[in-house]
């Protein structure tokens, strides 16, 4: 801001010039701070919705997911025991059917749903001072995907009760879950439109996706909420 040095400026006046050139010097530092501070809001945003990170344990594992180019999948049913049912975050607790083929086009689209920040709802992927959202349900895994690349095996199963999922990183029952997110919600419609294709006889995979073209992004079961807040799961 600049003012002519040769007029004789009255006391009133020199007081107005500071507090304007000091009101404009304040308004253009909050200016920059305010978007140093909303840069530095989404960096660290996108550094928590880190795909590689959160779904697939790191960078290894979705490279090797998104290089696949045979990818399996089966439908898995849970053992039943005498007691109750048989622990179900273990793969080693369902029956395993025949697998089949996913065609170029089904591979492409499974690497797009699991590869898009905007498939997950980003629960569970949240700053230390937040609650975690969980929900109250055990998972009941319908579908199995196994992705092969060279010698590294990726396996994701499907829970479409409750619209949970987990990644296996490895071959076989004992392979080891990598994941932080667990929500499919936001994925749902395009997932079950993919299992639909796989598997068209399959009455239960059928009605979900005719629900789901219906279905908003808030998870239920039975018509009430399944979320829980977990104050800390980490």
């Amino acid at each position: 801001m600049l003012f002519p040095l040769t007029r004789a400026w009255t006391p009133l006046q020199k007081w107005a010039i500071i507090l304007s050139t000091a009101t404009a010097i304040l308004l253009s530092t909050a200016g920059i701070y305010r978007i140093s501070g909303d840069a530095n809001r989404r960096h660290a945003e996108n550094k928590r919705r880190n795909v590689a990170v959160a779904v697939f344990g790191g960078d290894v594992a979705f490279k090797q997911f998104l290089n696949a180019k045979k990818i399996m999948a089966q439908r898995l049913y849970l053992k039943q025991t005498d007691a109750s049912k048989a622990w179900p975050y273990s793969l080693a607790s369902y029956i395993h059917d025949p697998e089949v083929d996913l065609s170029r086009a089904q591979v492409d689209a499974l690497h797009a749903l699991f590869a898009s920040q905007t498939s997950y709802l980003w629960t569970h992927d949240v700053p230390d001072d937040t609650p975690v959202m969980v929900k109250l349900c055990l998972p009941d895994y319908g579908v199995l995907f196994t992705c092969t690349s060279a010698d590294f095996t990726v396996q994701i199963a499907i829970c479409m009760k409750c619209d949970l999922f987990a990644v296996f990183v490895g071959a076989g029952n004992g392979a080891k879950r990598v994941n932080r997110e667990e929500d499919l919600d936001a994925m749902k419609p395009g997932l079950a439109k993919l299992l639909g294709e796989l598997f068209p006889l399959a009455s239960d995979i059928t009605e979900i996706r005719l629900k789901s073209s219906n279905q908003g992004l808030q998870p239920t079961a039975g018509g009430v909420s399944i979320y829980g807040n977990l104050a800390d799961s980490r």
